[in-house]
């Protein structure tokens, strides 16, 4: 079972509290898969200013985790991690609250909300199709997904294609190749959804 990633949150108001939520969020889904952010009662405060305090919890799916409501199960499986975010709140008689926040809601999609919570090199939306033309150095021209940015070396996967129903899709081969080749690779203006350890 794989540890929950914890984080303490302090937001100025509501709206900045569901944008730190988003970030987080997906930030737990780039680590670890699909899952939902739990928030203990007992670890949440909204004060007279309207500042919010919390510690929250992301929590990747696992039938059984005595730490996901039950509740939240089919929301988990249902959401899209790109553009909502499945929130549980839990009282301290394990009662749960749990309810999926939408772009619309959270005022951004998570994604945006990760990249401006982030410094980032490359200004491309996780999911991106891009087309390099040219090889750089042991990276073949071909077309690839982008799926982060990490330690100035852009992740990317081989895109492939659906034999059933005709998408593009992230393939399983990854490559890294640095942030100083950003412009090498053209973007479709394709975005696919992809997940964490097999992609969708």
């Amino acid at each position: 079972m794989n540890t929950p990633l914890q984080q303490a949150i302090t937001a100025k108001d509501g709206t900045d509290f569901y944008k730190a939520i988003a970030s987080f969020s997906f930030e737990g889904f780039i680590q670890q898969g699909v899952g939902c952010v739990v928030i203990q009662e007992g670890n949440f405060a909204k004060h007279q200013d309207g500042k919010v305090e919390a510690v929250v919890l992301y929590v990747p799916w696992e039938a059984g985790n005595p730490l996901i409501p039950a509740e939240a199960a089919e929301m988990i499986n249902a959401y899209e991690p790109e553009s909502s975010v499945v929130l549980c709140i839990v009282s301290e008689n394990h009662s749960a609250t749990c309810l999926t926040l939408t772009a619309e809601k959270i005022g951004c999609s998570p994604v945006i909300a990760h990249m401006k919570g982030r410094e980032w090199h490359v200004d491309i939306e996780p999911g991106s199709v891009l087309r390099l033309n040219v090889p750089v150095g042991d990276t073949q021209a071909g077309v690839y997904v982008f799926l982060r940015e990490e330690n100035a070396q852009m992740k990317l996967a081989q895109a492939v294609m659906d034999a059933d129903e005709g998408d593009v899709l992230a393939g399983d081969e990854v490559v890294d190749v640095h942030v100083d080749f950003r412009d090498a690779f053209v973007p479709m203006g394709i975005n696919v959804y992809y997940g964490t350890g097999g992609h969708k």
